[in-house]
């Protein structure tokens, strides 16, 4: 138990590759920056799970390191409020 909110997603393997993962990890951070107005959001990964951090980072979150989470070693990533609403303004203005 720690104060720190965490994001995650589990798909059934006959949805992978197909951009749902991303959607997911992308929305809650969005939901939790833009409605909720968290500050940080964090997530791991096992580090076999090369798809899964793969997601994290497509979406701006920064490893941080290898970290005990739930008795498993595992990779831990983050994003701060500050470092998703620059990167989405400038996916925007990159768009318009």
């Amino acid at each position: 138990d720690t104060p720190q909110v965490e994001v995650g997603y589990n798909l059934s393997e006959k949805y992978w590759r197909q951009g749902y993962g991303y959607e997911c990890c992308y929305g809650w951070l969005k939901h939790g920056f833009e409605t909720l107005g968290l500050e940080r959001i964090v997530a791991v990964a096992h580090p076999d799970n090369t798809g899964s951090w793969r997601i994290m980072e497509k979406c701006g979150m920064q490893f941080e390191g290898m970290e005990k989470h739930y008795e498993m070693d595992v990779k831990f990533y983050s994003i701060l409020r500050r470092q998703f609403l620059e990167r989405n303004a400038a996916s925007t203005a990159a768009i318009c």
